[in-house]
């Protein structure tokens, strides 16, 4: 297993624990109702999720494609963002 896949999986745990059930309804609501959600907000989000970013910089190029997979196909929204900040942040690699 590679390092940003570990930091992934910190990562996952770090989202869920940070998961607002109070919020998610209407986040969910705002999104019509398309996607499960986990009550995260977005300032949030990239605060837990720099430690993820920092090892993305200098991770595989196919670490970093299997890892993005693995957000897209995650249930809640918030994880697909996280694909999508981490294919940004390694766009010109690609």
């Amino acid at each position: 297993m590679s390092e940003l896949h570990r930091s992934f999986e910190h990562l996952a745990s770090d989202l869920r624990a940070a998961a607002n059930p109070e919020r998610a309804p209407q986040m969910a609501a705002y999104l019509k109702d398309q996607f499960p959600v986990l009550g995260v907000s977005s300032p949030e989000r990239r605060t837990l999720q720099k430690p993820f970013m920092t090892a993305a910089r200098t991770a595989a190029p196919d670490d970093v494609l299997d890892v993005a997979d693995l957000c897209w196909h995650a249930d809640e929204r918030e994880f697909q963002h996280v694909g999508a900040d981490l294919l940004r942040v390694r766009a010109k690699t690609f």
